[in-house]
């Protein structure tokens, strides 16, 4: 389970998601709500793009992780 407040781009952005493995970045996807929605999860009919990150995305993700004992798979 995921607990984190509700951040209000979420309605007019969507909610960026990138992928690290073993630490690394890999990949990112934005996942948008349909309209009228906030929740972006395809259950719920949102959609999912791919993302162009910007560099302090990537190095706050990758700092996150580290951060972590014990690190993520």
């Amino acid at each position: 389970m995921l607990v984190q407040p509700f951040q209000d781009d979420i309605l007019s952005i969507g909610e960026d998601t990138l992928m690290l493995f073993a630490g690394r970045f890999t990949h990112a996807v934005r996942k948008v709500a349909k309209p009228g929605d906030f929740r972006v999860l395809d259950d719920h009919d949102g959609t999912v793009h791919a993302l162009q990150t910007m560099e302090e995305q990537v190095a706050l993700a990758e700092r996150a992780f580290a951060a972590c004992r014990p690190l993520p798979l």
